[in-house]
């Protein structure tokens, strides 16, 4: 999802204004001063201990790149007592500030881990409607 503000700390994801789908802005080009792509990774049994790979990439509703790119690994261990076969869940925030919008649309974030697609996170930038 995607949120005005969220972080992980001790394992925890808090998130402020999460849940929205659209930017408004009365003009174009128009900059988002920040927002958060917040993602819950449900790590199975076998894939703990491994690094896993995953990029965050920004593109428009016909799938033309516009950066930013976020590519990382998430690497999650076994919590003490875990039973065999037993997912843990990995939580993720990642801020961006200042993203530059050229024009209004449909956006996305897409999210990968190697080869696979695991999620999009759809979103409209629009302009204000000025009253008449």
């Amino acid at each position: 999802m995607l949120a005005d503000a969220a972080r992980v700390e001790g394992g925890k994801l808090y998130v402020h204004g999460g849940g929205w789908d659209r930017i408004t802005t009365a003009d174009f080009p128009a900059t988002h001063p920040t927002l958060a792509v917040v993602l819950v990774f449900q790590i199975e049994y076998d894939e703990a201990l491994t690094d896993i790979p995953v990029s965050v990439i920004m593109d428009t509703e016909d799938g033309k790149t516009l950066g930013p790119r976020m590519d990382g690994m998430i690497t999650a261990g076994h919590p003490p007592g875990t039973k065999r076969g037993v997912p843990t869940f990995h939580p993720l925030a990642i801020t961006m500030n200042g993203l530059q919008f050229e024009s209004a649309g449909r956006y996305q974030f897409r999210v990968v881990s190697g080869e696979d697609e695991l999620v999009r996170i759809p979103f409209t930038v629009q302009t204000v409607r000025k009253p008449s």
